[in-house]
């Protein structure tokens, strides 16, 4: 091997580096602690480690490496996180979704790898109906999780005049959170603690949870600018709930831009009030009487009938004012619908009201003491028993019958004013910017359920600034207190106001987007959520990224301030052991929600955690195997995983929870990514680089282990370096992660040997499973019966199971009613035999081509090559051609009808005759199969076509960035034409000749490009960077095959030879 890297070197001598600046020094004794259990890996792990049950797969594992030189794990179960379904989770294009849109879809998410916010894959399913629990912090960041939904958190202990502590935990559940914020777990002290610090001293404590200081995540759709402007406005300070908008503001800047996007928008604002405008089309000579009906119908109409009841008529009948009617319908529950003008209830909540107004005469009767709020309550309980014995079922407000009402008013209204009934409204046009809000979803929402739409989240960054400028010109403010105390200075304040609690929190949440950490609370005094950005770090930084429009001389005055400011600088705590890219906020309150809610898991593939509000996680046998490496066997131990976030925060976090329940019976020390007895007992985790086998060189010791964690993600050239690290008898290597993806070397090295730990072993369903004849685990019959719904075959709650029933021993790990879900999917599919099976799939569920569709489609043609050639004969040749750029090889494509007869590459040489070489490596396909030819013209492909074009070779142009034909269900025309393909093999349309040599490689390519829903639902084919990562390569030949079968030629009838008639039915005339 050759010499090790400086990068390399630097990882090795971390462990040294951080002891010698912690004033620690090395065990000076060479001998481990427990070198009786070298031998005896079980035994170390159950009686030192102290962990009661050990699965038989489990033992397997540790004693195959104490006995081989390699052991491979192929690991089931990948369970993924839980979050409330109506929670939002924000994905890499900016969006927040509430989760139970993403079920069954896969989309981006962000991640934080070594402080750094990337973007990676996730997909969503079902969870299951569980408590949940609402976690809020300090600053009023709040997330609804599942008990068993893992956060990154530590313990601050603190004291009066002392520096704090921060005691790291790393991921914690959340029902473990809720039992520490009142009894924290022992603090042991160790050399980090300070000399000063005694046991018996009392100490405060406090719950923290990392959380990210800054998520830069800004779209790239922009909006017209008097639309962003206008949207801020109307959501700040205007009326939405009539017809036509209306705008509340006095004369000065703010109304005049106003105006000038109203106008933009082809409006006029026409003064109502002193302050309130109207948006309206301007009113000219073609805008008749009629024009004015709905005005009429708003000011005078009322459709109250025997179906439902306005609420000022509801007044009149019992006589209630404003105040106490809409307070009494909140409490039950009950929100009018507003309909030009007026709120409307249905009969039935109306006469629910009318039983709440008895019931609360009764509990006056009683005699309760207390508030009128008791009295309230008191009337609610006498309620539901009323509703119980009446049977009154509240229905809503049916919206059709009052647009039927409407429409006889409106016609009625034409005959009383002598216009032709029918007649439309002369050319008037429907006012632009009510249907801009329409498109938004915001018109006719009022005070309390204004949000920001969708669109906003996706803006580019200035847009995104423009907008909040904007916002803060109506409901925000920026103020200096007077001083007062032993303040010499007035306190700045930056802020946002609102009654909508979800539009603040909105605020805050892309205020962090800037960098801008901002405190959300409630206003008791005005009913109302506040924002507010109090640190003086934060407040010049809102100033420079975003301001105030209107109100910049305000904003000047809190900038002055702030520069004087030294007392509100962050203190050190919140970075003290915080991951990267997070800071520590104390959890101020952890509370079970009443009622239970449908949860749905999100799952990270590769990186088992993404990022929201809070820094949120999804290996333990691994962990062990390390440990009893260096205390016991006295060995070098390094773990490698495919990013630097998983090195820390999966092998490592696991790590770090055995050694510190254990440090004092093992000894030595431990940073983040080492742990160390002595020179030669010591074990540390490095990333190694995605393509570079030298990462392992000098990695040599005479007891050595080395592990690849999450090893699916481990590329060829990382894997060949760690086999060749492999050399000495008493060298070991260990390689274990979930068989995801087939094809990689993880796959290949469990080919050779493989241990696998299947969902069946689990101590939480091993108990209740049997196998059946196919090889299949079923629920016993006695157990199914037991626990299994029998209308729905859904599983049901564990609460509800009868008493001999095993509850799940370990607590979010997987479950019977996982697999029971999962089993919908398939007992076939790949899902099932990756996660539940430990099997790696023949197919990925994201290939856009499944390998086994590909190898049916070759099988198709050798079963019957005469039939499928007679078909190909009524059809005209197609060519696809791929022209390769930047060392990527040309490749060709050749299909007659329904058979793919040809492909092939050409090497490329990187200079300027590449092109001529594809055009005349384009040519002579033609010239062999004379037909019509289709290439890419994305980049360096127009060129080729041209020369083509030019030699009078038939050929078209495709540019797969345009859009679709059908741009309601794919992303772009290249996701439409690799559709198209796919449904070719899945319908069973297409057969494929022999191929030769570069038939593995066009399998590879089609199965190894991935597809992608995006969140409006649409097909899009992943980042062809992805794909080159995953290859190793670019997939021309892939790209060639679908460029030929989307390409133009001949269709001619013929009977079918598959399941479908439309053999061919994408192609055109030539």
């Amino acid at each position: 091997m050759g010499k090790e890297s400086v990068a390399d070197k630097r990882r090795r001598e971390y462990a040294e580096e951080c002891a010698i600046a912690l004033g620690l020094q090395a065990a000076e004794d060479d001998a481990v602690p427990f070198v009786q259990y070298a031998a005896k890996p079980v035994e170390f792990v159950c009686e030192i480690l102290g962990i009661s049950t050990v699965t038989s797969e489990q033992v397997k594992i540790l004693e195959s490496v104490r006995d081989r030189a390699e052991t491979n794990v192929q690991a089931a179960h990948g369970v993924g996180k839980c979050v409330a379904q109506n929670d939002k989770i924000l994905l890499s294009s900016g969006l927040e979704v509430s989760a139970k849109f993403l079920v069954g879809r896969n989309f981006q998410v962000l991640t934080l790898d070594n402080g750094c916010i990337t973007s990676v894959q996730a997909k969503a399913e079902w969870n299951k109906m569980e408590p949940v629990y609402e976690i809020a912090t300090e600053s009023g960041r709040r997330i609804i999780r599942n008990g068993n939904h893992p956060l990154w958190t530590a313990i601050k202990w603190s004291r009066d005049g002392g520096h704090p502590i921060i005691d790291s935990k790393g991921w914690t559940t959340v029902e473990q959170m809720q039992a520490w914020l009142t009894h924290p777990p022992n603090y042991e002290t160790s050399k980090f603690t300070p000399k000063d610090w005694k046991v018996d001293q009392r100490r405060k404590h406090a719950l923290l949870c990392a959380v990210p200081n800054e998520i830069p995540i800004f779209g790239d759709k922009e909006l017209p600018e008097h639309e962003i402007k206008l949207m801020a406005y109307l959501i700040g300070d205007g009326g939405l709930t009539t017809p036509t908008p209306v705008f509340t503001q006095k004369e000065g800047k703010i109304l005049e831009e106003l105006r000038q996007c109203v106008e933009a928008m082809g409006c006029v604002l026409i003064p109502r009030s002193k302050y309130g405008y109207a948006i309206t089309n301007p009113i000219g000579s073609r805008h008749t009487k009629q024009g004015k009906l709905t005005f009429g119908l708003f000011e005078q109409g009322d459709f109250s009938c025997d179906r439902h009841i306005s609420t000022s008529r509801l007044k009149q009948l019992i006589g209630h004012e404003n105040n106490t009617l809409y307070g009494r319908l909140r409490m039950l529950g009950i929100k009018p619908v507003t309909f030009y003008g007026k709120g409307y209830i249905s009969i039935s909540q109306f006469e629910l009201y009318k039983l709440f107004d008895e019931c609360l005469k009764l509990s006056a009767l009683e005699r309760i003491r207390g508030s009128g709020r008791g009295n309230q309550n008191r009337a609610l309980e006498i309620l539901k028993l009323k509703v119980a014995e009446t049977g009154i079922n509240p229905q809503f407000v049916d919206i059709s019958l009052l647009e039927a009402q409407k429409a006889d008013a409106i016609r009625q209204m034409k005959e009383q004013q002598g216009i032709k009934v029918g007649a439309k409204r002369n050319g008037v046009k429907p006012n632009p910017v009510t249907i801009m809000l329409n498109q938004h979803g915001l018109m006719g929402k009022d005070s309390y359920e204004k949000v920001i739409p969708d669109a906003i989240f996706e803006l580019p960054k200035h847009q995104l600034a423009l907008f909040l400028s904007r916002l803060f010109a109506t409901d925000g403010w920026a103020c200096i207190s007077k001083p007062h105390g032993k303040r010499t200075l007035g306190r700045a304040e930056i802020g946002f106001c609102s009654v909508s609690r979800e539009l603040v929190e909105q605020v805050q949440r892309l205020l962090l987007r800037f960098g801008i950490i901002a405190s959300v609370s409630q206003r008791n005094t005005v009913n109302a959520w506040c924002l507010g950005i109090y640190s003086s770090q934060m407040q010049l930084k809102f100033a420079d990224r975003i301001g105030i429009f209107g109100k910049e001389d305000a904003v000047a005055a809190v900038v002055e301030r702030a520069k004087k400011a030294q007392s509100d600088k962050i203190p050190k705590w919140r970075n003290q052991n915080a991951p990267g890219g997070t800071i520590w906020e104390k959890v101020e309150s952890i509370r079970k929600l009443d009622n239970p809610d449908l949860t749905v898991a999100i799952e990270v593939p590769e990186h088992h955690h993404y990022l929201t509000n809070f820094w949120e996680h999804n290996s333990f046998i691994s962990a062990c195997v390390v440990l009893w490496w260096v205390f016991a066997v006295g060995g070098l131990a390094i773990s490698t995983a495919p990013t630097e976030s998983q090195v820390k925060q999966i092998l490592w976090s696991e790590v770090r929870k055995l050694y510190d329940k254990n440090k004092v019976k093992l000894g030595g020390e431990r940073g983040e990514l080492f742990l160390k007895f002595s020179e030669s007992a010591r074990a540390y985790g490095f990333t190694a680089r995605n393509y570079d086998s030298n990462s392992f060189q000098g990695k040599h010791a005479e007891k050595l282990l080395l592990i690849q964690d999450e090893a699916c993600g481990i590329t060829e050239e990382i894997d060949d370096g760690f086999a060749s690290c492999l050399t000495g008898s008493d060298n070991r290597g260990l390689r274990i992660g979930n068989p995801i993806v087939g094809g990689t070397p993880f796959e290949k090295a469990c080919a050779r040997q493989h241990n696998r730990i299947s969902a069946w072993s689990h101590i939480n369903v091993a108990w209740a499973y049997e196998q059946h004849a196919d090889g299949i685990h079923r629920l016993k019959p006695d157990v199914a019966a037991a626990i299994v719904d029998p209308v729905t075959g859904d599983v049901l709650p564990q609460s509800a199971w009868t008493d001999w029933c095993q509850r799940d021993v370990i607590p979010g790990a997987i479950s019977i009613a996982w697999i029971e879900k999962v089993r919908k999917k398939g007992e076939s599919s790949a899902f099932w035999q990756s996660r539940v099976e430990g099997l790696f799939p023949v197919d990925s569920e994201q290939s856009i081509v499944p390998r086994s569709w590909f190898l049916q489609a070759r099988a198709r043609y050798d079963a019957d090559p005469q039939k499928w050639d007679f078909a190909a004969e009524h059809h005209h040749w197609r060519h696809g051609l791929d022209v390769g750029d930047g060392g990527d090889d040309h490749a060709t494509a050749s299909w007659r009808g329904p058979v793919l007869y040809a492909a092939a590459t050409q090497p490329t040489k990187g200079d300027r005759l590449d092109v001529g070489r594809a055009a005349a490596l384009g040519a002579k396909v033609i010239d062999e199969k004379p037909g019509r030819i289709n290439v890419d013209i994305i980049g360096v492909g127009s060129g080729a076509l041209s020369k083509l074009l030019e030699g009078d070779y038939p050929g078209d142009g495709t540019h797969w960035g345009e859009a679709a034909d059908e741009n309601n269900l794919y992303a772009n025309l290249k996701a439409e034409q690799y559709w198209m393909l796919r449904e070719g093999f899945r319908n069973e349309e297409i057969a494929i000749a022999p191929l030769g040599e570069i038939e593995e490689m066009l399998m590879e390519d089609l199965a190894g490009t991935y597809y992608e829903e995006t969140t409006t639902g649409k097909i899009k084919i992943e980042d062809k960077k992805k794909t080159v990562q995953r290859l190793h390569r670019s997939p021309n030949v892939g790209d060639a095959t679908v460029l030929g079968y989307n390409g133009a030629g001949g269709v001619v009838e013929f009977e079918s030879v598959g399941k479908s008639y439309r053999v061919g039915s994408r192609l055109k005339d030539y």
